[in-house]
């Protein structure tokens, strides 16, 4: 507050601190029209223009402002300031000169770790601005009230020592630890918010600093090969001791294990600093609860032993296995493509062994699943003589070990293995089940069996045509001489599985196979001609029989050749008028000629007619 000499009192100082975080000095100060002239004065007295020479202010500064234009005038002997004003900054942060040496986690804003193995240590902390200021140095030379504190037996903090520190030119105050402990710093800002502020930061030093609920990675390993006990430490840092450790539903104190003579008990025992949990080839977690200084926390961590596996097989009908054999880890081997989580055979219609080899934290398991296709498939015709045939047709109950039958067919006739299974006498309809396999009953069956099996995906089929067949009963062939067009001949296979193997004719035969081995195909009356065995002869005359083998058995077909040659009978010599009968001829005698003379007498005379 200025006093005048007219008495009259004016108020020039600032009703708010101005906040100089972003506040430089080529700002106005004071809500005026006129240019200013700002000098700070330190709180040790001191004073500096507020200029591009001395653009810095500092903790406790504060700023006058005075008029620009009579600022340097000989003529005016007071300066009168156009306004004053405390300075305040947004809160500082306590931060560690990390030069890569020390490993901090700053995690939790409360409580700061770092991770020391070895002591002493000697590092600096400074009070900084964590962003951007126009004023970097704003807290050099403020003091910071510095707590050491160790761990008691029953695991609390106890304070060992208390003491100011004050930065140095450089703001940076320098500490030296010789040994795990607890800091906490503390600073009060009066000038940082309106009430002041208490800046605060506990930091722990220490090895194997973990004081919150922490799952570690799990533990993989092929059975047998686990080289290790499943374990807690007593005592992982000196700010922390086990209290209990359980593994899946067994769990013990330390304390009553402590007190056994062998330190044993259950399936936990005390070994060196470790308590092991003494089973085999565990499979669960372990849980280690610990007490810490500031409250309790568990370290759980899991378990499990794998084996080689091998999936039952998977059987599917070519070109309709509806997924791609894959491993649900990154591996890289052969045709294998990556896609997000898994690698992917690339092959439609895998047949063979996929195996997935996975790395566990101790040794490598095994995943195999085979893979086998099944086509829809026809076996051979099975052709045989009517009445002879020495099997039932049938279908097996499973196909190479590894499919089972699902149901059976026969033309329009079919039947379910499972209400098969259930029949009385294991007979229904013309199906019936003996042993491992299902006939069909009918007799002489002629059509389509099919075996229906069940796949682990989809289904096929096996099928077989059967086929009987009788001895034909074919008219014979009559013809007049040199009037037939073909020549006696037979089919070397007229259908599947029935196959030519003797051509006869009267008392002369021939072996199919003795036809095929002369050079051109000709012995005796007989020649082989593409897919026919004909007789050579002109105008046969007698029996032509063709013997096949069939599937099961033989058949024969045969015919008769008739010739019918031309005839010239003796002259019917007669009266006049005294013929008792009409000149014939008979409708069956085939194609030919038949020459009759009729001689009538007439007046002594021949008439030949």
């Amino acid at each position: 507050m200025i006093n005048r000499t007219s008495g009259s009192k004016f108020n020039i100082t600032r009703e708010e601190k101005l906040n100089i975080v972003h506040h430089s000095y080529a700002e106005k100060i004071c809500s005026s029209s006129v240019s200013e002239r700002p000098i700070a004065f330190s709180v040790k007295g001191g004073y500096r223009e507020f200029n591009s020479k001395n653009p810095y202010l500092y903790k406790g500064d504060t700023l006058v402002s005075f008029g620009a234009a009579n600022f340097t005038s000989e003529a005016v002997e007071f300066q009168e300031p156009i306004c004053i004003t405390k300075v305040h900054h947004s809160p500082p942060t306590f931060k560690i000169d990390n030069d890569g040496q020390i490993k901090l986690n700053t995690e939790n804003e409360e409580l700061w770790l770092v991770e020391q193995e070895s002591f002493p240590l000697a590092f600096n902390i400074t009070l900084a601005f964590n962003g951007f200021t126009e004023h970097p140095h704003f807290f050099k030379y403020e003091n910071i009230t510095l707590i050491h504190s160790e761990t008691s037996e029953q695991i609390k903090l106890k304070v060992t020592s208390k003491e100011n520190l004050k930065s140095d030119n450089h703001n940076k105050i320098l500490i030296t630890l010789q040994k795990p402990t607890v800091l906490d710093f503390k600073y009060y800002c009066d000038d940082c918010i309106k009430d002041g502020a208490n800046i605060t930061q506990r930091i722990i030093f220490g090895s194997n600093l973990h004081f919150a609920n922490k799952t570690l990675p799990s533990v993989g390993y092929v059975k047998g090969k686990l080289n290790f006990n499943v374990n807690c430490s007593i005592q992982p840092n000196n700010f922390t001791q086990l209290k209990s450790i359980s593994f899946n539903n067994e769990s013990i104190d330390v304390e009553a294990l402590q007190g056994e003579q062998d330190l044993s008990k259950i399936n936990f025992k005390l070994i060196n600093d470790l308590f092991i949990f003494k089973k085999e080839n565990p499979s669960g977690i372990l849980r280690c609860n610990y007490m810490d200084v500031f409250g309790r926390h568990t370290t759980s961590q899991a378990y499990e032993s794998f084996e080689n596996e091998i999936t039952p097989l998977i059987t599917y009908n070519h070109n309709n296995l509806f997924f791609k054999p894959n491993c649900s880890m990154d591996i890289e081997m052969g045709k294998f493509n990556f896609n997000r989580n898994f690698a992917t055979l690339t092959d439609n219609n895998p047949n063979g062994e996929l195996s997935c080899i996975y790395k566990l934290s101790y040794g490598e398991v095994q995943k195999k699943a085979l893979y086998k296709y099944f086509k829809n498939k026809t076996s051979a015709s099975i052709t045989y003589p009517f009445g002879d045939l020495p099997i039932k047709p049938e279908c097996r109950m499973d196909q190479d070990n590894s499919i089972n039958l699902k149901s059976v067919l026969f033309n329009d006739d079919s039947i379910e293995v499972d209400d098969l299974k259930n029949a009385t006498g294991k007979t229904k309809g013309n199906f019936k089940m003996e042993g491992k396999k299902v006939i069909f009953l009918g007799n002489n069956p002629k059509g389509k069996l099919s075996c229906i099996y069940k796949l682990t995906h989809g289904v096929y089929s096996v099928n077989q045509t059967f086929k009987y067949f009788k001895t034909p009963t074919l008219p014979p062939i009559k013809y007049a001489t040199d009037q037939l067009s073909f020549r006696p001949n037979c089919s070397q296979e007229p259908e599947k599985n029935v196959r030519l193997k003797t051509i006869k004719f009267n008392d002369e035969s021939i072996e199919v196979g003795d036809l095929g081995s002369t050079s051109d195909s000709t012995k005796g009356s007989f020649k082989l001609d593409g897919d026919f065995v004909f007789f050579l002869p002109d105008n046969p005359k007698g029996k032509f029989t063709c013997l096949y083998t069939l599937y099961k058995g033989e058949t024969t077909t045969s015919q008769e050749y008739e010739l019918i040659e031309d005839k010239t009978l003796p002259d019917v010599r007669y009266g006049h008028s005294q013929l008792n009968f009409n000149p014939s001829t008979s409708k069956t005698e085939g194609i030919m000629s038949i020459i009759l003379k009729f001689i009538v007498l007439i007046n002594m005379m021949i008439v030949i007619i």
